[in-house]
């Protein structure tokens, strides 16, 4: 994840940052009792989260 949260911020740093946010607010620990693919599905509706926020005209 972190090597994906890196290219990400090179891509774009607002979206990264947003998206680190979301993570943050949730809670670091989130994903400790989740498996591979629950923790997945939850980094994929997050970062669908992001984009809906963006398209918002929040970036």
């Amino acid at each position: 994840m972190l090597s994906r949260y890196r290219k990400m911020a090179r891509e774009n740093k607002e979206y990264a940052e947003l998206f680190y946010d979301l993570i943050s607010e949730a809670g670091v620990d989130v994903g400790v009792d989740l498996s591979d693919e629950e923790f997945k599905s939850l980094i994929r509706r997050q970062y669908k989260r992001v984009i809906s926020i963006a398209d918002e005209g929040f970036l």
